[in-house]
């Protein structure tokens, strides 16, 4: 059976886009890039303001991102977040892949720190009308196209109802973490 982990609220207790997003703001600062800054403290108050939605708000913070960040940024915020890793997570059970709807721009390297065998996580797209954040059935479907079940699945979250559901009903199991 593969184990399959969600990353927010399960893996790490804290919500990795919102640590992303702080460390993302420092470092555009600290590199004296206005004009991004500008942009991110926008994004960041018209999200606050409920004025964009949260996949918009995300699509245009990682776009900012592949722009202004390096490789190793990106390694290097993984890092951080294998850190904060939940001691029940180590070590790993293998089979075992990474569910997330995080962006794949830190979910893979973290994924490969951690030695997971495999991650699933939101692509960043050039084109916001083809972004798709792998959550609900798209992360269902995402995880299928990887690995066949049956699935042990770790979460926290109700976004994550259609992949439990699937695992219950082909012959695995769901653990809700708190």
């Amino acid at each position: 059976m593969t184990t399959v982990i969600d990353l927010d609220g399960t893996l790490i207790p804290e919500n990795s886009l919102q640590l992303f997003g702080r460390r993302l703001i420092s470092l555009i600062h600290t590199r004296g890039n206005r004009a991004a800054l500008v942009r991110l403290l926008g994004l960041a108050a018209l999200r606050k303001l409920r004025l964009i939605s949260h996949r918009r708000a995300k699509w245009e913070m990682m776009h900012i991102a592949c722009r202004e960040l390096s490789d190793k940024d990106f390694t290097d915020f993984a890092l951080e977040l294998a850190s904060r890793v939940r001691p029940r997570f180590s070590p790993l059970p293998h089979p075992c892949i990474l569910a997330t709807a995080a962006p794949a721009e830190y979910a893979r390297p973290l994924a490969a720190l951690l030695g997971f065998d495999g991650w699933v996580a939101t692509v960043t797209t050039p084109a916001y009308s083809d972004y798709r954040e792998t959550r609900g059935v798209h992360k269902l479907k995402t995880l299928l196209a990887l690995t066949p079940p049956p699935y042990h699945f770790l979460t926290d979250h109700p976004d994550d109802l259609p992949l439990a559901i699937y695992a219950e009903q082909h012959g695995g199991r769901v653990t809700w973490v708190k």
